[in-house]
């Protein structure tokens, strides 16, 4: 009887082990970094994407600003056009710098994390 008793008490110490609070931390810890890789990610896309954004809008502004041809049409003059157009520059340039702001508390936090694990 003695033998069958002792592998009964290594599966029972083997699933204890298993269920230990380090192995539940670790895989806590582990789901975190991939939480925070996502975000980091995201981040990175949606700065990308401002980047992308604003060098269209930059772009169409220096033509507009080039173009002598323009004629007034409608209500709305080049120099009003081109008004709403730099207006809509700085308003993605603060959104830019807003999103490189959080990218970076985004990447300090996750080196912290990193080097605290």
């Amino acid at each position: 009887m003695r033998k069958s008793a002792v592998p009964g008490k290594l599966a029972i110490l083997g699933i204890l082990v298993l269920c230990s609070p380090a192995c539940t931390e670790h895989k806590r810890l582990a789901s975190e970094t991939v939480i925070i890789r996502q975000k980091l990610e995201e981040a990175e896309q949606s700065l990308k994407d401002l980047n992308d954004e604003y060098r269209i809008l930059a772009d169409n502004l220096n033509a507009l600003k080039a173009d002598p041809s323009l004629k007034q049409s409608g209500k709305t003059t080049p120099e009003d056009r081109a008004r709403k157009l730099q207006a809509e520059i700085d308003s993605l340039t603060n959104q830019k710098a807003d999103a490189e702001k959080a990218l970076a508390v985004l990447k300090e936090d996750f080196e912290s994390y990193k080097k605290a694990n």
